[in-house]
């Protein structure tokens, strides 16, 4: 069991954890690498440790195990950085079993890239110095162009992530807290993903959790883990795992309204504490990481029975979230409740022409990545695009209702189209005109051209703003 200097150490599984044994819980961290699904080594030592899951509770095991590098506080770390920090701080490393063959170590070592620290001993004073230092900022404003119709909400957003930004926080906490209230589809949980897209530079470093699902408090096991002894009390919950690999992010709870009451007892702690502890005793560390909650209780005048709430349009926000049983304390704990405004028809046409652009966008994507040197344009008669926005209920689904008659109404006669005429496969351009009756066809670049103004055009790139006119003369 005893490791050499042909094994190779993959720095992604260094840990640092304190051993427990039989006289209780040590005072020393040691440093470990594991060798099996059950055991750890300590790579100074070469002593063994169980993790939580020997059937043994008189072996020595180890607990609070963290990753080295979010341990030492190195956000972004390299092998070189951790390797240098495990030299500084213990200078055994050379005396240890990997010690005699360093620099084959550092060559062997797999990459390591987590992007920020995830636990913060008080005590470990190297670790209050990493934050947010290393996370850009400056791109927030973006959000503007991503998520249209809710102008005044993204400027709260937008004000409160450049206060955090610029050092206006309690570095213990989350960056930034946000309880989203509003209407389904006005763009709430889009919002939470082009935050992360323009913090982190990745719309999927987001975890989403639906509050909904966790209607028991036998539920909560997938929110904070299984008690030891219980079943699946060695796998760890999806957002432990997530906080594990990237140590920061955007962590979406879409309906809180409809969570148990455990699950909103562990959002309050999160909120107060910055942290949560899981099922097994580990502690969760937030810090780096914004929390957005969602909610569409200050529109909904009926409660989780489908109860009607007395007065509901006479209530406040705040009261309104409180009749539908969010505490107010909880509530008080948020950076920042806000409304989102249900979508205006301007709003509508304007996401309406950026979805079917980002739809031509997609087709150029797609034929790209498969070696194709294919390019789609689309006109689209204006009064057809609005005459989609009625069919669609956005009025109860928003934007969501508007992508699927955009599927149905865009996607859909396309498709038809370039199935009706076999003969375009091999062309390097599709250019498609869809009249105000809905019906595509086949155009030239010239009726393109001779369409702007008249028909919005959309190649997958910037949209252009057209002063609409009305066409005496539809193509037929």
């Amino acid at each position: 069991m005893v490791l050499n200097n042909n094994r190779v150490l993959d720095l992604n599984k260094l840990i640092v954890a304190r051993p427990y044994d039989m006289g209780g819980q040590s005072n020393e961290w040691v440093v470990a690498v594991p060798v099996s699904q059950t055991e750890y080594q300590d790579i100074f030592s070469g002593r063994i440790y169980f993790s939580y899951n020997s059937h043994n509770p008189r072996s020595p095991y180890v607990a609070d195990k963290h990753l080295a590098s979010n341990f030492f506080g190195i956000p972004s770390a390299t092998n070189e950085k951790l390797i240098s920090e495990l030299r500084r701080r213990n200078d055994r490393l050379q005396e240890s079993l990997y010690g005699s063959n360093l620099e084959q170590l550092e060559n062997m070592a797999t990459d390591f890239s987590p992007t920020a620290s995830r636990f913060n001993p008080k005590h470990l004073k190297a670790n209050k110095k990493a934050g947010i230092a290393h996370i850009d900022f400056k791109n927030i404003d973006k959000i503007k162009g991503e998520i249209l119709g809710q102008d005044a909400a993204l400027t709260e957003v937008i004000n409160i992530i450049k206060n955090k930004g610029i050092g206006f926080r309690d570095s213990e906490l989350p960056i930034a807290s946000f309880l989203f209230t509003g209407p389904s589809g006005v763009g709430k949980s889009q919002t939470a993903k082009e935050i992360a897209k323009a913090i982190y530079g990745d719309k999927n470093k987001t975890f989403r959790v639906d509050m909904s699902t966790f209607h028991d408090k036998h539920s909560m096991a997938r929110f904070v883990g299984s008690e030891l002894g219980y079943e699946g009390s060695d796998v760890k919950p999806g957002l432990v795992r997530f906080l594990e690999q990237y140590g920061e992010g955007v962590i979406i709870l879409d309906e809180i309204e409809k969570g148990h009451e455990k699950a909103t007892d562990v959002l309050m702690e999160i909120l107060q504490e910055g942290e949560m502890k899981t099922a097994q005793g580990d502690r969760v560390n937030f810090k780096n990481c914004f929390i957005i909650c969602t909610s569409n209780a200050t529109v909904n005048s009926k409660d989780r029975h489908g109860h009607q709430i007395e007065n509901f349009e006479k209530m406040t926000t705040d009261q309104r979230l409180q009749a539908h049983g969010i505490k107010k304390e909880i509530i008080g704990r948020f950076s920042k409740v806000v409304d989102f405004a249900p979508l205006t028809p301007a709003a509508i046409n304007a996401i309406s022409k950026k979805l079917i652009n980002e739809k031509v966008a997609q087709f150029n994507e797609f034929h790209s990545a498969r070696g194709g040197n294919v390019e789609l344009n689309i006109a689209c008669a204006d009064s057809y695009i609005k005459q989609i926005q009625v069919m669609a209920n956005t009025a109860e689904y928003g934007a969501r209702d508007l992508k699927k008659a955009l599927a149905d109404h865009i996607e859909t006669p396309t498709r038809y189209l370039f199935e009706r005429n076999p003969n375009l496969a091999g062309q390097s351009a599709y250019n498609v005109v869809i009249t105000p009756a809905g019906s595509p066809r086949i155009a030239t670049p010239e009726l393109i051209r001779d369409l702007e103004g008249k028909y919005e055009i959309f190649n997958g790139k910037d949209i252009k703003e057209y002063n609409y006119v009305k066409n005496n003369n539809p193509v037929k």
